[in-house]
Order: C-alpha cells, then sequence, then structure tokens
C-alpha cells in the first residue's frame, strides 16, 4: 500500500511541473510576437513618412531593395538605376505640377472645418492640422512646373 501511495503522489506532482513551464514559455513567445510586430508596423510606417517628406531620397532607398531583391548584376543595377532616377525625376515633375492643387484643397479642408468650430476648438484643430500639414502631407516639390518642363 505504502508503493502504490508514492507513486499516487509522484504523478500529479511531476504533470503539474510542466504546463506552468510551457505557458510561461508560450507567454514569452507571445510577448515577443505582439512587440515584434508593433515594432515593425512602427518602422514601416516612419519609412513611409520619411519617404513622403524626403522624396528626394526615394531613389537611393528603393535601389539596393529592387537590387538585392531581384539579384541584379552590374549592368542591369546600372539600367535599373537610370531607369529610377529618369522616372523619379518625371514623377517628381508630376508633383510639382499637382501639389499646388494639394496644398490649395489641403488649406479650403481647414478653413471649412474651422468654420463649424468653437473658438476654443479652433485653436486646438489649427495645432492639430499644423500636425498634420508638417507630418503627413508631402514635402513640397523641390522644383516649380516651370523648372520642370
Amino acid at each position: 500500500m505504502s508503493e502504490s501511495g508514492e507513486q499516487t503522489a509522484m504523478l500529479p506532482t511531476s504533470v503539474t511541473r510542466r504546463w506552468p513551464r510551457f505557458v510561461f514559455m508560450a507567454t514569452i513567445f507571445l510577448s515577443g510576437a505582439i512587440v515584434g510586430g508593433v515594432w515593425g508596423r512602427f518602422v514601416a510606417r516612419e519609412e513611409m513618412l520619411s519617404m513622403l517628406r524626403h522624396p528626394e531620397q526615394v531613389p537611393d532607398r528603393i535601389l539596393p531593395q529592387i537590387r538585392s531583391s531581384l539579384s541584379l548584376d552590374e549592368d542591369q543595377a546600372r539600367q535599373v538605376e537610370t531607369i529610377v532616377r529618369r522616372r523619379h525625376a518625371a514623377m517628381e515633375v508630376v508633383r510639382s505640377i499637382c501639389y499646388p492643387e494639394l496644398l490649395e484643397q489641403f488649406q479650403a479642408m481647414r478653413t471649412d472645418i474651422a468654420d463649424v468650430l468653437a473658438p476654443e476648438q479652433r485653436i486646438r484643430w489649427k495645432k492639430l492640422s499644423d500636425t498634420v500639414e508638417q507630418r503627413y502631407l508631402p514635402a513640397p516639390p523641390a522644383t516649380s512646373p516651370q523648372e520642370g518642363k
């Protein structure tokens, strides 16, 4: 009777010791996945915002990615770089033409919303819209439409 009593007492103890380790490891793994996902999203967002604010850096930022993703040889890399820089310059000309209209529409929205607000709300709206303009609107083009033509 004493042998079977000892075996019964040992079995639940060994089983109960395993699940806390599993839960602990699973918690650490899930925490790492959550932190990594949030951090990755933050970094990707900041990269996109940086390219909006510094469009002149776009070719230099995307060319290494294109080269490594496509495993380009030297000749292909030179040709792709020429194409990217030429097309990027053309896109900048288009942006210089469209930017004034974009800014005009943003200013009109800013004014229309301010007209609906109470005076204390207008102060907060101005700060908010200034932040949106500085952080999320593309930077003004380096060239005017006349210079790009």
